[in-house]
């Protein structure tokens, strides 16, 4: 049966020889000429066999079948042996032949109803497959040998069982149901984690089996609706394991229609987001560490700050306070001589028509310098005022800058008040280095964090003077603010030592600095630079060796475009 395994026949482009043209019988009476017709026009290859297995009938498509294969050249013609055929075929080693072989001598001895066998052939160019059927005729002996060309139907089982196998192999869960809710296919994941036999044939329950009770109404309510309008759904719900707890997923539900476009059974693909969600939990975790690491830094950074400013701040208290001291104290000796004058007048007064009596008074007045002492004593007041009020200023100045933190709410601030403010803090560290120089246009105030933001403006001026060489007298910081369409823009500049472009280039990262041990911490730009991008703006440098440095700060008067950070 070469044919069964080598197909060497081929189905189109073959020329029928005359004596094929007709149906071939033995004693065919002529009013049977019908069943010849109908016979030649079916497709499938059909042939008649007598109680020997002796073709008796063979129909065109018989002999096509058969007709361009050398190797047939006995047994398949009407009036010789099929069964000597498939022995010759079986002889040769063809398992398929010796089956069908079997199958026949089965059929024509009454032990079998029916034999069918499909096989695969291999014609050039192409792989085909054929289901051979042998039935018994019925009020007489013999049987019908028939070949059907099944290649289509075997490459849809193939394809189906390729889906299948993906199905299978998949780690999310996969079901089909009917439009009553009845699941029709669980895959092995979803069987595996409802407790499922592996078994395909296990009953596989109602689509509701699977959920919680919230989830089948939120499907019900709204998921169906849904694909049943648009053809798909989804979203996240939860489905039920073994032990009836609820595993989180992403669920995906499908329509599919038959050819009226009604809906034939709808298709579900799970994702299980446990995972994702053990991950997420895991990454907000991160987070929070990282922010409240951040938020140390951020403390260390602004402590180590206060603490270099120490010094100087105290110095600035120091110097109104020290002249607030030293007027009171003169003023302390004009009250006194002013009682002392007050007291004469006292005594004068009785005898003030007394001329010795008002040349003493008038003498009093002379060693006292009464007029300049009424002359005086408001200025040194003022003045003492003035001191006072200086300090209560660096005092707060100082507070509110310490009061920056995460609780500070978002606000709407004209940044040049925070740049004076910062200014008067950080005075110490400027006023022996460098000149300021100060330009400020007519902005609109910002949305922003201003503590945060003086903590900025802090660390750049700071660092400016550190810029700067003590021994040069023309050192300037300069310090500008313009508003650019709807942005602020903030520029510091210096007239210092400047950068290399390989430091200008690492300036922003952690923990990176030029100063010597102990002297810095390597954050405060790294914080500057962090601080900005979470009020949405950015910040630039500009630096060269020898001529300084200039950082623009390029804020957005809205503020961030998102909601306020967290």
């Amino acid at each position: 049966m070469a044919r069964i395994n080598n197909c060497r026949m081929m189905f189109s482009g073959m020329t029928a020889n005359t004596g094929a043209s007709q149906l071939k019988q033995s004693d065919m009476p002529d009013s049977a000429n019908w069943q010849a017709v109908a016979l030649n026009a079916l497709a499938l290859q059909v042939a008649m066999l007598d109680e020997k297995g002796r073709i008796a009938v063979a129909n065109h498509a018989w002999e096509r079948f058969f007709q361009h294969d050398e190797t047939a050249t006995v047994g398949v013609t009407v009036g010789s042996s099929f069964i000597d055929f498939l022995r010759a075929q079986s002889a040769q080693g063809d398992k398929n032949a010796s089956s069908a072989q079997l199958g026949l001598e089965a059929v024509l001895a009454g032990e079998l109803p029916e034999f069918t066998l499909d096989f695969q052939c291999h014609a050039p160019h192409q792989s085909r497959w054929f289901l051979m059927q042998i039935s018994p005729l019925i009020e007489s002996q013999g049987c019908v040998v028939s070949y059907q060309d099944i290649t289509h139907r075997k490459r849809i089982e193939q394809t189906n069982a390729q889906l299948a196998a993906v199905l299978e192999a998949t780690t999310d869960f996969v079901a089909m149901a009917n439009d009553q809710g009845q699941v029709l296919y669980a895959n092995r994941a979803l069987r595996q984690i409802r407790g499922l036999d592996a078994g395909s044939t296990t009953p596989l329950g109602s689509w509701n089996d699977m959920h919680p009770d919230w989830a089948n109404r939120k499907i019900r309510e709204e998921g169906l609706p849904l694909t049943v309008r648009a053809g798909d759904w989804s979203s996240e719900t939860t489905v039920l394991n073994a032990a009836g707890s609820e595993v989180p997923v992403h669920q995906i539900i499908l329509a599919h229609r038959d050819s009226a476009g009604e809906i034939d059974f709808f298709s579900t693909i799970m994702r299980n987001l446990t995972a994702s969600q053990q991950q997420a939990a895991a990454l907000r975790q991160a987070f929070d560490e990282l922010k409240r690491t951040q938020d140390q830094l951020v403390n260390s950074e602004k402590m180590a700050s206060i603490g270099q400013l120490t010094a100087g701040i105290a110095h600035e208290i120091n110097n109104p306070v020290g002249y607030l001291h030293s007027n009171l104290s003169t003023l302390s000796q004009y009250v006194e001589d002013l009682l002392r004058m007050v007291k004469a007048y006292e005594v004068a007064m009785p005898a003030i028509t007394d001329p010795d009596v008002k040349a003493r008074v008038e003498q009093v007045k002379k060693e006292t310098d009464f007029s300049f002492l009424m002359e005086d004593i408001p200025k040194l007041v003022s003045e003492s005022r003035e001191g006072t009020q200086r300090v209560r200023k660096i005092v707060q100045d100082l507070k509110d800058f310490a009061h920056a933190g995460n609780n500070e709410e978002w606000q709407w601030v004209d940044v040049r008040f925070s740049l004076e403010r910062t200014l008067n803090i950080v005075h110490n560290e400027l006023k022996y280095k460098a000149d300021i120089q100060q330009s400020y246009e007519e902005i609109p105030e910002i949305r922003c964090l201003p503590g945060q933001l003086n903590q900025v403006f802090m660390n750049l001026l700071v660092n400016a003077g550190h810029a700067i060489n003590e021994n040069d007298e023309n050192g300037q910081v300069r310090v500008s603010v313009r508003q650019m369409n709807d942005q602020v823009w903030i520029e510091i500049s210096d007239t210092g030592c400047g950068m290399p472009p390989d430091v200008a280039g690492r300036i922003f990262e952690p923990f990176f600095t030029t100063k010597p041990v102990g002297k810095g911490t390597g954050l405060g730009l790294s914080i500057s630079y962090s601080i900005v991008q979470k009020h949405g703006g950015h910040i630039e440098v500009e630096s060269e060796v020898g001529h300084g440095t200039r950082f623009r700060i390029v804020l957005p008067i809205a503020g961030p475009k998102d909601d306020e950070p967290a």
